[in-house]
């Protein structure tokens, strides 16, 4: 069953073309597209997901998790529990130890909305085991600027709009909008990061399918309604998606304005909720329509340039003549879509000189051992973490094979099996390509391995890292254990 009501383009007045373009120009730049859904009049015109990533699969969305973040703030305001000129320290006074700082006091709900705490340096909590009270932490930051005068794009920010969320209804975000929001819009099955206090992450942490993010352009398309029915105060929705601060980026799209989580576009009156690596949510008002992506990589603004030179001229007022050909191309395109792997050889001579167990020292992968085994119709690679994790995948050598490695419960992602698709091939120098590919996020490990007369030598770099310095290619040595 359709969650939408499905129509060719050419109905919604959307050139198939102009979508195949897009597929063609995210291919080109080497874009690494993991699915994407196009909504015109309130009918879906184009879907697809590049294998391994599927249509039921949940993403890591990063920070379009702010925008459902805001939605939270918004039910919250509209049921009278808050209001956005709040001072953040009167919600938790039981966190102060003592009396904050002046612009501290001066901080409203308003100013968390907008990233216009007064920080002039994010005070950041969630990447420092050491600090297990994330609000505590923040409210006991020290502001340097007064509230309002500064933008910063500051993730703890969020993270206090989530407790806030919390401290008055009761519920984590994810309870409160699961009857308001989630069970309206028909998500499910989605799933939130908390901090080490029970809090959902807010800023981030969201892991939702793509169809989940079409479902909020929609919501955000139609003020706040959805199939007809309002939910959520219209008003909130026109003043969030309104460029209430201004901000400064180094790229186009992201020095545009800002407003309740959600960023101003290049194209006018365009708008939307991202997230690291090219997760968005584009709403297109005067178009009609709604671009939901997923996607792992480091060049967002090359996506979104593509968006508005490609796809955006495409979507025309009125229907547009039958493009049989063009609509069969992008059907059968859409259906055949599968992410960029290794090419080559399935066997190769040196197989057999590559199979066994190497031993490796000190590594930045934390690997201590690593073992081939060819003898199987698919090939199968064991890792041993000095963490003590060790897992066995079995590698694709026609297609990407998925793999189901089970974590502990008390880890983050012990929610979910932690999913592994693999791909790997021989080049002409005998040297084995793979990757490990993980389908319900944006991240790939990219391995070659070469066998050496005692050992291998092992070279590895991942697709995508938050600190583009860490993009290098690693090696590691390995001697083989007789």
């Amino acid at each position: 069953m359709n969650t939408f009501r499905c129509a060719r383009p050419e109905e919604m007045g959307v050139s198939s073309r102009a979508i195949l373009d897009f597929l063609d120009y995210t291919e080109k730049n080497g874009l690494e597209m993991h699915g994407f859904m196009i909504l015109r009049h309130d009918c879906l015109i184009s879907q697809g997901w590049w294998a391994p990533y599927r249509k039921d699969r949940n993403h890591m969305l990063f920070s379009l998790s702010k925008t459902f973040t805001s939605i939270a703030v918004g039910f919250a305001v509209q049921e009278g529990l808050l209001s956005v000129e709040d001072r953040v320290i009167s919600f938790f006074p039981e966190l102060l130890t003592g009396a904050p700082c002046e612009y501290m006091s001066q901080m409203t709900v308003e100013h968390l909305l907008t990233m216009s705490t007064g920080h002039t340096t994010e005070p950041v909590a969630f990447h420092k085991p050491e600090i297990k009270d994330w609000a505590a932490h923040f409210l006991t930051s020290y502001v340097d600027q007064k509230p309002g005068s500064v933008f910063l794009y500051n993730t703890m920010a969020t993270h206090m709009l989530s407790a806030i969320v919390q401290k008055v209804s009761g519920k984590t975000v994810t309870e409160f909008l699961t009857p308001r929001f989630f069970e309206p819009l028909g998500i499910e099955n989605i799933w939130w990061e908390q901090s080490p206090t029970g809090v959902d992450a807010g800023g981030f942490g969201l892991n939702a399918k793509t169809e989940d993010i079409a479902k909020l352009g929609l919501f955000l398309l139609h003020k706040g309604a959805y199939k007809g029915k309002q939910l959520l105060d219209s008003a909130w929705i026109e003043k969030a998606s309104s460029p209430v601060v201004a901000n400064n980026g180094d790229t186009p799209d992201w020095r545009q304005g800002y407003g309740y989580q959600m960023w101003q576009c290049v194209p006018e009156h365009v708008y939307r909720g991202d997230g690291a690596f090219g997760q968005f949510c584009i709403v297109m008002p005067d178009q009609d329509a709604v671009v939901a992506i997923n996607s792992g990589t480091m060049n967002m603004q090359k996506i979104l340039d593509g968006v508005w030179s490609i796809l955006l001229p495409g979507m025309k007022e009125s229907p547009l003549p039958e493009a049989s050909g063009a609509y069969q191309a992008l059907t059968e395109r859409t259906q055949n879509l599968v992410l960029s792997h290794p090419v080559g050889s399935m066997i190769h001579s040196k197989q057999q000189q590559l199979t066994g167990t190497y031993q490796f020292g000190d590594n930045i992968l934390n690997l201590t051992s690593l073992t081939f085994d060819f003898s199987k119709e698919n090939p199968t690679i064991q890792m041993e973490k000095t963490s003590g994790m060790g897992y066995q995948v079995t590698v694709g050598k026609s297609q990407w094979i998925d793999n189901f490695i089970e974590l502990p419960q008390d880890t983050p992602e012990g929610k979910l099996d932690h999913e592994i698709s693999c791909f790997g091939a021989w080049d002409k120098n005998g040297c084995y390509h793979f990757v490990l590919q993980y389908p319900q996020k944006p991240f790939a490990d990219h391995f070659v391995a070469e066998a050496l007369p005692h050992g291998v030598k092992l070279r590895h770099h991942v697709n995508v890292v938050i600190k583009p310095g860490e993009l290098a290619e690693h090696l590691l040595l390995g001697l083989k254990r007789e």
